[in-house]
């Protein structure tokens, strides 16, 4: 009897806990379902065993044993099994596809590599629950930096390099910036970036309609030597800049030698 318990249990624990690195999903099911048989059986060899051997002590401390085991430690194989089921394993052939769907972009695969596990052995990437859902943030701040370079070249299209050159000279540097983070990769600087240019880019639009609806005349393209401009009528002359715009009473007056 002892032998068939013991037997039997044997080929539970090779169920329960697997031999193979990838278990197909029929087996988690099994695995999952059947401590309660097995503990119940240990139950009834606890209660049974004794009337067919007269090594009652020893049997009953093996059965109690094995029961204590399986109590103690199948929570934590279970814990186990579900968190390398939550796990995303791919070859490294699939590092940009896997960038694509999971990143945003094939060439943000520098993002992926970075968080993933690599296995040599294998030639296989492995994201865990943690970084897939840091992948996840990333794919957020991502998919609104998208929205927002459809705006700015948008906003381009509509005269942003007349109404705000400066502004859009800036954005253009946070786009390379931004890049530049992701290649590296710097996964918090980047995420950063990519909120900053949001907030700029709904800045310069503002800033454009703003600009748009005004009495825009003339704008200061060039100059040479000393040139002022003034508000309206009566406002103090001032400096004016490489790319001023003229409202029709604004003033805008030249130096000696200047244009």
């Amino acid at each position: 009897m002892l032998y068939k318990i013991n037997r039997l249990q044997s080929n539970h624990w090779r169920l329960l806990f697997g031999l193979r690195h990838e278990p197909d999903s029929s087996t988690e099911r099994s695995r999952q379902s059947l401590w309660p048989t097995i503990f119940m059986w240990h139950l009834w060899g606890i209660m049974n065993i004794g009337f067919d051997s007269g090594r009652i002590r020893e049997q009953v401390y093996t059965a109690a044993f094995l029961s204590l085991m399986m109590i103690a430690f199948l929570p934590a194989g279970i814990m186990g099994q579900a968190a390398a089921s939550d796990s995303l394993h791919f070859p490294a052939s699939r590092l940009s596809d896997v960038a694509a769907e999971r990143a945003g972009a094939p060439q943000n695969w520098p993002v992926v590599s970075h968080l993933a596990r690599y296995d040599a052995q294998t030639n296989r990437f492995i994201l865990g629950p943690g970084q897939q859902r840091e992948l996840s943030r990333f794919l957020q701040a991502w998919q609104q930096l998208e929205r927002s370079q459809n705006q700015f070249s948008q906003l381009i299209t509509e005269g942003g390099r007349v109404f705000a050159p400066e502004e859009l000279v800036q954005l253009d540097s946070l786009f390379t910036k931004n890049r530049r983070l992701i290649n590296e990769p710097d996964i918090q600087g980047s995420i950063q970036a990519m909120n900053d240019i949001t907030a700029k880019v709904s800045e310069v639009s503002r800033l454009i309609e703003l600009r748009r609806k005004a009495d825009i005349e003339a704008r200061l393209e060039q100059k040479t030597g000393q040139v002022d401009r003034r508000r309206g009528l009566i406002t103090e002359w001032i400096s004016a800049s490489v790319g001023d715009l003229f409202q029709r009473a604004d003033g805008i007056r030249t130096g000696r030698e200047s244009q």
